[in-house]
């Protein structure tokens, strides 16, 4: 839990503690749902350089 008020902290800059269950959860939710996001962006940029790269060296 206290992992979640430091995402909740430094990426929404609330108060964790101020916050309802309710909206705590929903803050979460929408934080694990953005970073799904990033994260399989992040992998498709990483996977199409690693394959211009592998092409241009062995293509």
């Amino acid at each position: 839990m206290e992992q979640v008020n430091a995402i909740i902290r430094r990426y929404y800059n609330l108060d964790p503690d101020k916050l309802s269950d309710e909206q705590w959860a929903r803050i979460y939710n929408e934080f694990l749902y953005t970073e799904e996001i990033r994260l399989t962006n992040l992998k498709n940029v990483f996977t199409a350089a690693l394959t211009k790269v592998l092409n241009e060296a062995f293509g």
